[in-house]
C-alpha cells in the first residue's frame, strides 16, 4: 500500500505575495503530477475519449487546488473559469503587473537606503535584509554583493574610513560586513564616551573658578549661595551692592515682558536699600538680579491671571514658597521726561507669602530690554 503524501500548505493568494505563491503552487501542482494541465490545452475532437477524461479530470484537480488558495473574493472573481490553463493566465495578468510595479519599489529603496544616525548597525543592517527579502516576495532576487554594495553605500558619515575600505572588499560576506561595522562602532562608542566624560571634566574645573558676589567663594555664583538667606530690615546691605541708592533704567524694547502706554526711552524703578524692605509700599520693587521670575504677592493687581500651584525656590537652601498663579500686572512709573506712564509686566508669578515685589533682571534680558544699574544721590 502506497504511503499518502502530505503536500504543503499553499498561503492564500494577495495582492503582495503572488510571486511566492506561483512558486509554492507550481511545487503542490508538481508533486501531484499537475503542472503540465497549466501549459496544454483540452485534445482535439480526434482524441480517444480515455485521454480526454483523463485531462479533464487533471483539469479539474489542477482547478480545484489553485481555487482552494484563493480568497472568498477572489474566488468570486475567478468563478467562471474552468479551464487550468485560463485561470492560472487570468491570475497572471491581476497580479504580475502590480507585483512588478511593488519589486521595483522595493529595489529603488534598497538601492537608496542610508543609515539614520539614531540607528544602530544591527538596526541598519536588518532594515537592509528586510528590505531584500520585500524584493525577493516581489519578485526581485537581490543577489548577496547587491546587498552588500548597497548596505555599504547607505552607511553613516561616521563611518566614512570603513566605508573607503569595504568599498574594495565586495566580495566579503553581508555577516562580514556587520561583524566590522560593529566592532568600528564599539570603538565610536568609546571614544564618545570618552569625550564626553573629559567636557564634563572641563566644565566643572571651568565652574570651580566663578566666584559668588555674595560671600566671595569660589566654585558656586550668588543665585546658588546658601549665605543668600531671607532679606532682614536690620541687614544694612544693599540689594544691588554698595549703594544705599540706585535708580535702575529699563530699556523697554520689541516683545519684551515689560511694555509702556506710551512707549518713551527708558523707565525708571526706584531700588531701596534692604533695611527699609520692611516699609515697602505695595507699588514698590526690589529689582533683582538672582530671580529667574517676576513676583508679586497680592492677588487684587493682576489685570488677567490663570491659577497654577507650585513651588518657588527663593534665595536660600529651604526658602520655599508656593505660588498660586501667573499672570499680568500693571504700574505706574516715571519715564525719562519725568512724566507719569503705565507699565504692564508680563508672565508675573502670584506668590501670597512673599514679603516684596521682586522685578527680575534675568528675565527682562531674556526678553531683550536692557537694564542699567546707575548711581543716583538726592541733593
Amino acid at each position: 500500500m502506497a504511503e499518502k503524501t502530505t503536500l504543503p500548505t499553499v498561503p492564500l493568494l494577495t495582492g503582495d505575495n503572488y510571486f511566492n505563491w506561483r512558486v509554492k503552487m507550481e511545487s503542490v501542482l508538481q508533486l501531484k503530477r499537475l503542472v503540465h494541465v497549466l501549459s496544454s490545452n483540452r485534445p482535439r475532437g480526434d482524441a480517444k475519449k480515455e485521454e480526454v477524461d483523463a485531462r479533464d479530470e487533471k483539469n479539474a484537480d489542477a482547478v480545484a487546488c489553485i481555487r482552494l488558495s484563493l480568497s472568498d473574493g477572489q474566488l468570486l472573481q475567478f468563478a467562471n473559469e474552468t479551464n487550468a490553463n485560463l485561470l492560472w493566465k487570468a491570475i497572471h495578468d491581476a497580479y504580475a503587473g502590480p507585483a512588478e510595479d511593488r519589486a521595483i519599489d522595493a529595489g529603488e529603496e534598497l538601492r537608496n537606503i542610508k543609515m539614520a544616525n539614531t540607528e544602530s548597525v544591527n538596526e541598519y543592517i536588518s532594515r537592509a535584509r528586510g528590505l531584500a527579502v520585500k524584493c525577493a516576495s516581489a519578485g526581485l532576487n537581490i543577489s548577496d554583493r547587491q546587498l552588500v554594495y548597497n548596505v555599504v553605500r547607505g552607511l553613516n558619515n561616521k563611518f566614512n574610513q570603513t566605508c573607503e575600505i569595504l568599498k574594495t572588499q565586495r566580495e566579503k560576506k553581508l555577516d562580514d560586513i556587520l561583524e566590522i561595522l560593529r566592532e568600528k562602532e564599539k570603538e565610536l562608542q568609546k571614544k564618545s564616551g570618552s569625550n564626553g566624560q573629559e567636557a564634563a571634566s572641563k566644565h566643572r574645573k571651568g565652574f570651580q573658578k566663578k566666584k559668588c558676589y555674595v560671600c566671595g567663594k569660589l566654585g558656586h555664583i550668588a543665585k546658588d549661595c546658601y549665605h543668600r538667606k531671607e532679606y532682614k530690615p536690620d541687614q544694612e546691605k544693599s540689594v544691588y551692592g554698595k549703594n544705599k541708592k540706585d535708580s535702575n533704567k529699563i530699556n523697554s524694547g520689541k516683545n519684551a515682558n515689560l511694555a509702556c502706554e506710551d512707549k518713551p526711552d527708558f523707565v525708571t524703578f526706584q531700588a531701596f536699600n534692604v533695611s527699609t524692605c520692611a516699609k515697602l509700599k505695595w507699588d514698590e520693587w526690589i529689582i533683582d538680579s538672582g530671580y529667574t521670575s517676576h513676583m508679586v504677592p497680592d492677588r487684587k493687581y493682576f489685570i488677567d491671571y490663570k491659577p497654577i500651584k507650585d513651588k518657588v525656590y527663593l534665595a536660600g537652601k529651604h526658602n520655599v514658597l508656593e505660588s498660586k498663579g501667573i499672570g499680568s500686572i500693571r504700574v505706574k512709573v516715571y519715564n525719562n521726561e519725568g512724566k507719569v506712564t503705565f507699565v504692564t509686566i508680563c508672565d508675573v508669578i502670584h506668590v501670597p507669602k512673599l514679603r516684596s515685589n521682586l522685578l527680575s533682571v534675568i528675565k527682562l534680558l531674556e526678553r531683550g530690554i536692557k537694564v542699567n544699574f546707575m548711581d543716583y544721590k538726592r541733593s
